[in-house]
């Protein structure tokens, strides 16, 4: 690298990562490295300016909302509804009534309904469809 040639991985490298990497932690990068890291960066990292866009409850949080709190990225017909993250493709409309702190997104093959403070979790329904083999929707 940096001028040189890159070198192969030698032979015991990734029989090693196979075995050791599932039995890591998944963590986000800024909790594993960047908030250890500050002397390193050379910055606080409360100034860093990062955030982990890791879930639609972050995606949420950086849209921009409208005076009832949602963040609407669709043809959507709304009445009473707040704090809502809704998302579909721009010719589908999602009509939301009475409702509040949802996710709703929307894409060719899937569709969630989710409590936007349990945006989280939706980790958890990718690792079923992964124990399914349902590769495709993911």
């Amino acid at each position: 690298m940096f001028g040189s040639r890159a070198r192969e991985p030698s032979k015991k490298f990734l029989p090693a990562l196979a075995e050791t990497f599932p039995k890591c932690e998944t963590i986000s990068i800024d909790y594993a490295v960047l908030e250890k890291a500050a002397h390193v960066v050379g910055i606080p990292t409360d100034d860093f300016g990062w955030n982990d866009v890791g879930s639609f409850n972050a995606v949420y949080e950086l849209a921009k909302r409208d005076s009832n709190g949602n963040a609407l990225r669709s043809q959507d017909l709304v009445v009473d509804v707040t704090g809502v993250y809704a998302d579909a493709p721009q010719k589908k409309v999602i009509a939301l009534l009475g409702v509040k702190d949802l996710i709703v997104v929307d894409t060719p093959d899937a569709l969630l309904v989710a409590d936007r403070h349990r945006a989280q979790e939706v980790g958890d329904l990718v690792k079923m469809l992964e124990k399914q083999k349902r590769d495709h929707l993911l």
